[in-house]
């Protein structure tokens, strides 16, 4: 893997927030990246319904890599 101090970063400057929350509702958000590699993935925050609502983070390939559900902040995870 190669040194995380060179990767480039893209910054969401908007926060994705579902304000009108309807029961069983799916909300996806795609992020396509110029090149292959690796994805280091920060959540500032996350509050959601413990166990029922649940941010589900897939590679290219649509395998589930990670899944955060309940309060939390200052979460990191790398993604290939």
């Amino acid at each position: 893997m190669a040194d995380p101090a060179s990767w480039d970063t893209l910054v969401l400057n908007n926060p994705i927030e579902v304000i009108d929350y309807k029961e069983n509702m799916v909300f996806e958000e795609e992020i396509e990246l110029p090149e292959e590699g690796y994805v280091q993935v920060l959540i500032d925050f996350i509050d959601t319904e413990k166990n029922y609502d649940v941010l589900t983070i897939k590679n290219e390939q649509g395998i589930v890599v990670e899944k955060f559900s309940g309060v939390g902040s200052n979460i990191l995870t790398i993604v290939s």
